[in-house]
This record gives C-alpha cells, structure tokens and sequence, in this order.
C-alpha cells in the first residue's frame, strides 16, 4: 500500500485501542450474561476481519484499500476484545480455586502457543502461496496480493473452525468442556 513507518503504525493502533475499550465491556457482560455468546461473536468478528483483509488486493482504489484496511482491523480488534476476556474468564472460573495458578499459567502457555503457531502456519501458507504463484508475467506485487488475500480467506476457514468449537463450549459440573 506504500505507506511509511508512521502512517503504517498508526493504522496497526486500530486493533488494540478496539480492544482496550471492547475487551472490559464484553467481560462485564459475560459475567452476567455467560460467555459462550460473546466467545462465539468473538470469533465471528475475527472471520469478518480475515475476510474483509482478504478483499484488499480486490480493492481498485487507494480510498477502498485503506477501507477496507481500517474495518478488517476494528474487527480485528473487536474479535480480540469480545473473545479473549468471556474466553479466559470461562476457563478459569471452571478451575478449582486451589489449581487456579496451574490454571492461568496453562492459559498463558497454549495462547503463546497458539500465537506461534498461527504465525508459523500462516507465514508458511503465504511463503507457499507466494512461490507457487510467482511467475514472471505477473509483477512481485500482484504475486504478494493474490498470497495475501488467499492466506487471509483459508485463514477464514480455519477461524469457522474456532465458532463451531465456541459454539459446542459447555458448563459441565464446575467445568468447560469443549
């Protein structure tokens, strides 16, 4: 998109100031209210972002590109806010009070876990993608959109996965059960 280092900054701030005012509000209401609806919206808003980043090599224009960049990011972030804290509370309400340390530092482990993995898996995918699709009628740029926006829509696939499992999340005698 030929942004500098600010402007590329500024826009990476999306996500995680949606977050900073969405993730309190969605713990709050899924301490009245259960956490199965919001980890699952959670996730919905996550596929949204995948697949609204997706379009962005589809976009004609610079003004629909950087659209389409600021709303895949607030979904980023809404997905982030609205799952990570009914998720976490869920999970550590269903430990018993004297394993709640083993608990929360599992929780921790297998997100890092899961954040190096999906960065593993998705810079391999595009790596792939981009060496299968580069030939030298297309020009580098047109090779990384098209890896781009496939990486984004199978990583939308996968996300579909993570709303069938929030959707089966269960309250079983004091625990979760996925």
């Amino acid at each position: 998109m030929h942004l500098s280092s600010a402007a590329s900054g500024l826009y990476l701030t999306i996500a995680p100031i949606v977050m900073t005012i969405c993730a309190p509000i969605t713990g709050y209401l899924s301490d009245r209210f259960g956490a199965r609806f919001f980890t699952t919206l959670g996730m919905v808003f996550s596929v949204i972002s995948l697949l609204v980043l997706g379009f962005i090599g589809d976009s004609h224009t610079v003004f629909l590109e950087h659209t389409l960049l600021v709303v895949g990011l607030l979904f980023a972030g809404l997905g982030t806010g609205t799952f990570a804290a009914p998720n976490n509370s869920a999970i550590m309400g269903a430990a018993p009070r004297e394993s709640q340390g083993v608990a929360s530092g599992s929780l921790a482990t297998f997100r890092y876990i899961g954040m190096m993995a999906g960065i593993t898996v998705g810079g391999s995918l595009f790596d792939f993608l981009l060496t299968l699709y580069a030939n030298h009628s297309n020009p580098y740029s047109t090779t990384f959109i098209l890896a781009f926006s496939h990486t984004m829509w199978i990583g939308a696939l996968l996300g579909l996965c993570g709303v069938l499992c929030t959707l089966f999340m269960t309250r079983n005698k004091g625990s979760v059960t996925i």
